[in-house]
């Protein structure tokens, strides 16, 4: 799975995720809020086997979803823009936890919207 962040113009962050074919750009306005309820869902499913955190965007949000099984991980990412028209697959991929917490955690340290690693 490859992660990097960056942010943009606006001072949103900005996190570009591909794995298996697939592809998705994952933003939030609130880029520190953001980037720490990342990190609380990444501890959750390493600690408890799932995790999640929504980011908030002007336009819907994106919902991230972490499930553990052994050292492995499963990360969705859904996006919503209303109620009506409910939650739209963005990505589906199985990683080693460990390597995409350091990708995480390492890509979010760059932006110093985290602690470094």
């Amino acid at each position: 799975m490859d992660v990097s962040f960056s942010t943009d113009s606006f001072g949103r962050i900005v996190c570009d995720i591909a794995a298996d074919g697939e592809h998705a750009i994952v933003t939030s306005s609130d880029g520190a809020a953001a980037a720490q309820m990342l990190l609380n869902a990444l501890d959750a499913a390493r600690d408890a086997g799932y995790g999640e955190c929504v980011w908030q965007e002007g336009g819907g949000e994106y919902w991230w979803i972490l499930r553990r099984d052994g050292m492995d991980l499963t990360c969705v990412l859904l996006w919503s823009h209303g109620t009506l028209t409910g939650w739209q697959h963005l990505l589906r991929a199985d990683t080693p936890i460990d390597e995409f917490a350091e990708a995480i955690r390492r890509g979010l340290a760059r932006l110093a919207f985290a602690a470094p690693v």
